[in-house]
């Protein structure tokens, strides 16, 4: 199976004089991740929402992020050729750690990939193969936070651990709900910059901006069904327990990536 197969053809596309609130209302409006960004014809870079949400954390006040050209925030394109396999593109996503890629034929953008697309693809081929499970995806023992923690200790958590989510649990180690990097960029900032210049100041808890939508998958879930689930769901991690609703990991969309690419 190549990348042709997968991919979305004719994609959504924004130039590099763009606003970044255009590129945020773009990416909302059409349900994508990730826009190619366009200068005379040629492909110059993709942004994502994580671009546009750390370019909004780093922005002073006065400075109408909304208003500011989309050059500033996005990062150079990384491409795959239409021909290419599946596989191969999966295995260099997986190892980059990239959302998706900007698809080419003789040099000229005509899709864009994302690791959703090559979960769902991975999904449809191994059916026949023995059932991976989320187990054998996740990162086991993840650090957690309590609802009641300050949002600084669950921000100064991300930043040693490098992590992007925190599972939230109560006394008996239940999960109750989750907070990611998004939500601390949304209401605090840079969550560096936050760790820095708060750290004598009270500040609210974790249980005032997370999410407690997030439901749990069982640590013997077939990881072809995680990909089902991230394709709807658009998250990016979730967090695992046993039978006994006990947190034993957390597994996330490139964790499910190249738990089936191996």
């Amino acid at each position: 199976m190549t990348i042709r197969e997968i991919m979305s053809p004719g994609p959504w596309t924004i130039t590099e004089t763009d606003t970044l609130g255009n590129a945020q209302q773009a990416m909302s409006q059409h349900r994508v991740r990730h826009l190619p960004v366009i200068s005379d014809g040629r492909l110059v870079g993709m942004i994502s929402e994580r671009d546009v949400l750390a370019f909004r954390a780093h922005a002073e006040p006065d400075d109408r992020w909304w208003k500011l050209p989309v050059r500033l925030a996005m990062e150079p394109p990384e491409t795959v050729d239409v021909g290419e396999p599946v596989e191969s593109a999966a295995l260099r996503m997986g190892s980059s750690h990239v959302g998706a890629l900007a698809v080419t034929e003789r040099g000229k953008l005509v899709g864009v990939v994302s690791v959703i697309d090559i979960l769902l693809a991975h999904t449809a081929t191994v059916r026949e193969t023995p059932a991976r499970t989320a187990a054998e995806a996740m990162t086991p023992h993840p650090p957690t936070v309590c609802p009641e923690q300050p949002v600084l200790a669950a921000v100064r958590l991300m930043c040693q651990q490098h992590v992007h989510e925190l599972p939230v649990v109560d006394d008996d180690g239940k999960v109750i709900g989750m907070i990611t990097e998004a939500d601390v960029r949304r209401c605090v900032g840079d969550p560096a910059v936050y760790v820095g210049t708060h750290a004598m100041q009270p500040c609210f808890d974790v249980q005032d901006i997370m999410d407690v939508g997030i439901e749990p998958v069982r640590d013997d879930r077939p990881v072809a069904e995680l990909a089902h689930y991230f394709a709807d769901a658009r998250i990016e991690a979730l967090p695992v327990v046993d039978s006994r609703g006990t947190l034993v990991g957390m597994v996330s969309y490139l964790d499910t990536l190249n738990a089936l690419a191996s």
